[in-house]
């Protein structure tokens, strides 16, 4: 049978203060940083609470623009629109070619 790995101390004292770091979406650096050891060891007791903390703030950023956007905010309608219904501004071009006669330049009507 496989010796379960017993979680650190330092992993049980910061769990939620990773998960909070990640939702705020902190960076890795900055995570490291906050709680004095490296991400990848980090990440190896807690990714799963990072990656729950990282869905967190894109849903409550979801959550925030749907509500601008039905409080009448226009760009913010127009950006939803285009990220999830796929709806595009259509430009439209209009390329214009004038052909001038270079065979009659310079000459006049006086020959």
């Amino acid at each position: 049978m496989a010796k379960e790995k017993k979680r650190p101390k330092w992993v049980i004292e910061n769990e939620e203060k990773i998960y909070k770091l990640a939702s705020l979406h902190c960076s890795e650096d900055e995570i490291e940083w906050i709680i004095g050891k490296p991400f990848a060891e980090i990440y190896r007791w807690c990714g799963s609470r990072i990656e729950e903390g990282r869905a967190q703030l894109k849903a409550s950023l979801r959550r925030d623009q749907i509500a601008n956007s039905r409080q009448g905010n226009a760009s913010m309608q127009k950006w939803l629109g285009q990220v999830y219904l796929g709806q595009q501004e259509t430009i439209e071009t209009k390329h214009v070619l004038e052909v001038q006669d270079w065979t009659t330049r310079g000459k006049t009507d006086e020959a």
